[in-house]
């Protein structure tokens, strides 16, 4: 969770330079209220935005939905090292397919397959 007002430093520019470096969950709490800070906070890289006063609930709910969301991105991303390490696999491009459990990655990223694609 940050803040966009602190003492001497620019949460703007704190969201942007964790953005760039790491896919960490971002919660902007703020009392900045105007629809252009929302905007502006979450092209820097927020997950979410919420403005103060906040309720408790609604805040452990944004962190739950963003943290779920983290562990998906991470379940079901592969290393470049496993991809390399299998034989099973076909590499074409920037495409990897795996033939026995008939599934492709793109750039490590699992692409879903309908039955049409691959039966």
């Amino acid at each position: 969770m940050l803040d966009f007002n602190l003492p001497g430093e620019d949460g703007l520019m704190i969201t942007r330079n964790l953005r760039s470096h790491s896919n960490i969950g971002i919660v902007v709490v703020t009392g900045r209220t105007d629809s252009i800070d929302k905007i502006i906070g979450l092209e820097m890289g927020a997950d979410d935005y919420v403005t103060k006063p906040f309720g408790l609930r609604e805040l452990l709910v944004r962190v739950k939905n963003i943290l779920w969301r983290i562990s998906l991105t991470e379940q079901n991303s592969i290393t470049a090292a496993e991809l390399e390490q299998n034989d099973d696999l076909f590499h074409f491009g920037q495409c990897c397919f795996d033939i026995p459990k008939r599934k492709l990655f793109k750039n490590n990223i699992p692409v879903k397959l309908t039955k049409t694609e691959y039966p």
